[in-house]
This record gives C-alpha cells, sequence and structure tokens, in this order.
C-alpha cells in the first residue's frame, strides 16, 4: 500500500487525458506533492494554433527555465531554443523528469536499474523508462529514441520478492505496472525524503 501522506488523486488517481506522458506527470507532481515545491512556470504549456503561437512561447522562457523543460520532456529540438540540446548538462540529458528534477533540486538523486529493483524508491518517485538502451543512448546526444515518464506508485511483490512496479501515467503503462524486461533503461528520482 502507498505511503498515506502521498496517497491522493493527483499523484495516483486516474488523470489520464490527452497529454504527453511527461505533462501528466508534471500535473500529478505538482498536485500531487506540496511539499516540494515545483516551478510555477513549468509545463502551463497552452495549446499553440500555430507554429509562430509556440516560437513566441518559448522564446519567453528564460534560460533556466527552458532547461529544466527541455530536460524534463526530454524536449530536443526547439526553434527558439537559447541552447542546443548537446550544451545541456549531459549527466541529466535523456533522464526525462528524473534528470530534470535532479538537475533542479539539490537534495535529488537519481536511482538507477538496479537499486530500483532493490527496493529504493520512494511513493511519488519521478521514472524514466526506455525500451531499449540505444534510444537512450541516442537521446543523450541527437534527437532519436522514445521513452516514457511516470510516477511510482509502489512495488508489486511475490512472496516478499520484488517483481514489478506499480505506476501511475498517462494510461500506457498504469493497468499492468512495470516490470524489470519492460524498460531496457528505467531511472527515478525520489522526490520524498
Amino acid at each position: 500500500m502507498p505511503d498515506p501522506s502521498v496517497t491522493n488523486p493527483y499523484l495516483f488517481g486516474n488523470l489520464v487525458k490527452e497529454s504527453n506522458c511527461y505533462q501528466n506527470v508534471y500535473v500529478r507532481v505538482s498536485k500531487g506533492l506540496p511539499t516540494r515545491q515545483m516551478p510555477n512556470w513549468a509545463f502551463q504549456l497552452p495549446l499553440w494554433k500555430d507554429d509562430r503561437e509556440r516560437k513566441l512561447w518559448w522564446s519567453r522562457r528564460t534560460k533556466r527555465e527552458e532547461i529544466f523543460l527541455r530536460l524534463w520532456g526530454n524536449l530536443i529540438e526547439i526553434a527558439t531554443s537559447k541552447t542546443k540540446w548537446t550544451e545541456l548538462p549531459e549527466a541529466y540529458r535523456g533522464f526525462g523528469c528524473a534528470g530534470a528534477a535532479a538537475w533542479y533540486w539539490s537534495d535529488v538523486t537519481l536511482v538507477r536499474g538496479p537499486k530500483i529493483w532493490a527496493g529504493a524508491l520512494r511513493p511519488g518517485a519521478l521514472l524514466q523508462g526506455w525500451h531499449r538502451p540505444q534510444s537512450h543512448q541516442q537521446r543523450i546526444t541527437r534527437p532519436e529514441g522514445v521513452g516514457h515518464a511516470m510516477v511510482f506508485v509502489e512495488y508489486q511483490k511475490l512472496n516478499g520478492t520484488i517483481i514489478g512496479l506499480k505506476v501511475a501515467d498517462n494510461g500506457y503503462r498504469m493497468q499492468q505496472g512495470v516490470t524489470r524486461s519492460d524498460f531496457s533503461v528505467l531511472v527515478g528520482a525520489n522526490l520524498q525524503k
């Protein structure tokens, strides 16, 4: 059972909407974890009528805002970008929302595969998964590969052994959860102490 202090409809409930996985995770965390102050400018992404509006919105972001947003959503190419993808901090590129959180908050660190499966995640942790290792590697250096952002809910166990992760997302993995074989690269970031 998830920790009652972080169990709430925003963080773990059914918020499946027409949104990208990283936007869905942002809404979950910003409304579901009041103890973790999310940047108030982040992911107020409007529905742009055209490319001109989209470029204008991005041109109004500060460099710090842009870095956070691009890391969070693995957003490689932004037409009005102040920096190239390869100029963003390499240690956080390709780790999606988990990488952005570790970059933005000094008390958040990345939790990688073996530690995830050893039980190191806390409810509300951010997760970024890549189906193929080359997708993650490509995302670090160039705009290729597809990944997925999720919020960790709890471990699924069988006879005391971790066999999977219950997650909340935009509907892609919410019903079946995540097993060790679902993602070749899986990284998390605990937002709760």
